[in-house]
């Protein structure tokens, strides 16, 4: 799996801040915004 962001209506803001963190600290890990 790649880390990527998945923007949707249902992603929760606070999941879409997580995953800026994990662009921005260079970690690998996959963005996935569950319901």
């Amino acid at each position: 799996m790649l880390p990527l962001i998945f923007l949707d209506i249902n992603c929760v803001k606070a999941e879409f801040v997580f995953c800026l963190i994990f662009i921005f600290t260079e970690l690998v890990s996959p963005c996935v915004c569950n319901s």
